[in-house]
């Protein structure tokens, strides 16, 4: 590859600019370059010194002059796609040469849907996976509807109301609040399920250890059959009534 220097025989400018340029070089390689560790380095065609005479093949849109390599900006790592417009700066001093130019933008045409005079929107295209990474990061409205992700919270979301949900240390914690109280609230772990109602008498269904255990007020099951016992069948009827009772046609025990 020819060095920037030759191609502007050794004459860079001395005062920095913005250029404006297409992504690729029309060689039919790669249009960018990454390595771990290392910056990673975009083909740009920028529009200044089109040669005369010089016209695009590539049946789209392209700049047609000279060709530079650019990295890109922190902190939003994006690989401009083939053939897409970009603005390049090129700090003062510091020439043409390959790295000095840094893509920090990328013009687009207005998105299809979800995009408005009140509605912004991040669209990086259906070919792209997005990955925000930070020590915590927050999303939240004017409402007070949030989602944190960090350290401290772990995976946290809420509203306005204080319900939510948690999920921090292997502890998974759902709850639904009135007044800033929490009223009902299921708490998951390795070792246990447990349910509250909170009222003013509370009701708990606690699952451990292959028991089930059931603090409330009162107790009610309504179903068409219940066994009770690992042995219960239609044959061991539980016997309800004064004496010797009857046999119970949807109720049935273990000996």
């Amino acid at each position: 590859m020819i060095p920037d220097r030759e191609v502007l025989n050794g004459a860079p400018s001395s005062g920095g600019s913005i250029e404006h340029g297409t992504v690729g070089w029309e060689d039919g390689a790669p249009h960018f370059d990454r390595e771990a560790g290392k910056p990673v380095v975009v083909k740009v065609t920028l529009f200044r010194g089109r040669g005369p005479g010089e016209v695009s093949h590539s049946g789209k849109t392209r700049a047609q002059g000279l060709q530079v390599l650019c990295c890109i900006g922190a902190p939003l790592n994006f690989i401009p796609p083939d053939g897409s417009r970009v603005l390049v700066a090129f700090p003062a001093e510091c020439g043409w040469g390959p790295g000095a130019g840094v893509v920090f933008t990328m013009v687009t045409a207005e998105p299809e849907d979800q995009f408005g005079d009140t509605r912004s929107k991040l669209d990086f295209g259906p070919d792209c996976d997005l990955v925000i990474k930070a020590r915590s990061i927050t999303l939240t409205d004017y409402q007070d509807r949030w989602i944190a992700v960090g350290p401290q919270s772990g995976i946290k979301m809420g509203d306005a109301t204080a319900s939510g949900l948690q999920l921090k240390g292997g502890v998974w914690a759902m709850w639904v609040a009135e007044g800033n109280v929490a009223k009902s609230l299921l708490n998951l772990t390795k070792d246990n399920a447990v349910l509250t109602h909170k009222a003013s008498t509370p009701a708990i269904i606690r699952l451990a250890d292959g028991d089930c255990s059931i603090g409330s007020k009162g107790f009610a099951v309504a179903c068409a059959n219940a066994m009770i016992g690992g042995g219960a069948s239609p044959a061991t009827p539980a016997q309800y009534g004064l004496g010797t009772g009857s046999a119970s046609t949807s109720v049935f025990i273990q000996p």
